[in-house]
């Protein structure tokens, strides 16, 4: 059964359901070559320099559908339909929102591999925080 989590990501709140076997095996395969490039010193930095754009747009494709985020009570539209303005500017909440379902998707498996992909969200935030003040 596909497990389905819920974050809250610059104050709101994200919903993802996991893929299924197929399409995650897919998704893990591309990540693999990204996820490799992770170091323990700083491992937002060497994921920003090993993703390229068709990385980028392969996955939030791949998330996109199966997230919703919680806009006001009770309206919680699927991440896919409102994706270009919803993180229109807002690349921290972005790059949270990808973390956080590649936890939810990959969260165990990683962790056996030594990577604490639940640690990525804050992180993110935390590095795009301070590039963005520099």
């Amino acid at each position: 059964m596909r497990k389905t989590e819920s974050k809250v990501i610059g104050g709101k709140t994200y919903t993802c359901t996991q893929l299924g076997a197929s399409q995650g095996r897919a998704v893990m395969v591309r990540l693999a070559r990204v996820l490799g490039g992770l170091s323990a010193k700083d491992p937002i930095v060497g994921l920003l320099a090993t993703l390229n754009d068709e990385d980028i747009d392969y996955v939030c494709k791949a998330f996109a559908p199966l997230s919703t985020v919680e806009l006001s009570p009770g309206k919680c539209p699927s991440v896919v339909d409102i994706f270009e303005e919803h993180f229109a500017g807002d690349y921290t909440s972005l790059f949270a929102w990808l973390a956080f379902c590649v936890q939810v998707n990959y969260g165990p498996f990683l962790a056996g591999l030594g990577l604490k992909m639940g640690e990525l969200g804050p992180q993110v935030q935390a590095n795009l925080s301070s590039l963005a003040q520099k």
